[in-house]
C-alpha cells in the first residue's frame, strides 16, 4: 500500500494486492472530503473554481459537455453578488440566462460568458474580484 495521508480512502488499484491511500479524498467518520472534481454517471460533472479576476478569466473549460448549472459569488471589497447562470452550447452558438441577487455596492464591473465550446468565463472591467463557482456540467 502507498499513501500516508490522516483519514485518506483506499483505493484498489485493480491487480494484486496494490493499493493506495488517496490524498485528495478522506474520511473522518462523519465528513468526507474531496478536493478536485466529482464524476457522477458519466453524465454530470460537478466542480468549483475560486479564482481571483482582475481582466478576463477562465472558471471552466467543459468542452466534453452540452450545458452546465453554475451558482457564484462575487466580492470586491463592499461590493458582492450571488446568482446562478444556465448556459448551453453546441460547438457553433451558446446562451446562458443569469439570475442574480441585488448587488450590495455596485457589481456592473464582473460578467460572466459562455462560449460556442462551453469555455466560462469571468471578466472585470476594473478592480479586482474574488469569484467562487459551484459548477455542475451535464451531457446528453
Amino acid at each position: 500500500m502507498t499513501g500516508s495521508t490522516n483519514n485518506g480512502v483506499i483505493t484498489y488499484d485493480g491487480s494484486g494486492t496494490n493499493a493506495t491511500v488517496e490524498s485528495n479524498l478522506t474520511f473522518s467518520g462523519s465528513t468526507l472530503s474531496l478536493s478536485g472534481n466529482m464524476m457522477m454517471n458519466g453524465k454530470v460533472d460537478v466542480r468549483t473554481s475560486n479564482q481571483s479576476v482582475s481582466s478576463s478569466t477562465t472558471m471552466f473549460s467543459l468542452s466534453t459537455y452540452n450545458g452546465v448549472v453554475l451558482d457564484y459569488l462575487v466580492k470586491n471589497g463592499s461590493n458582492m453578488r450571488a446568482g446562478s447562470i444556465v448556459g448551453i452550447w453546441d460547438g457553433s452558438t451558446s446562451k446562458l440566462t443569469e439570475t442574480t441577487t441585488t448587488d450590495l455596492g455596485n457589481t456592473s464591473s464582473i460578467s460572466f460568458t459562455i462560449s460556442n465550446s462551453g469555455t466560462v468565463t469571468a471578466t472585470s472591467s476594473s478592480g479586482t474580484w474574488s469569484v467562487v463557482m459551484f459548477a455542475r456540467a451535464l451531457s446528453i
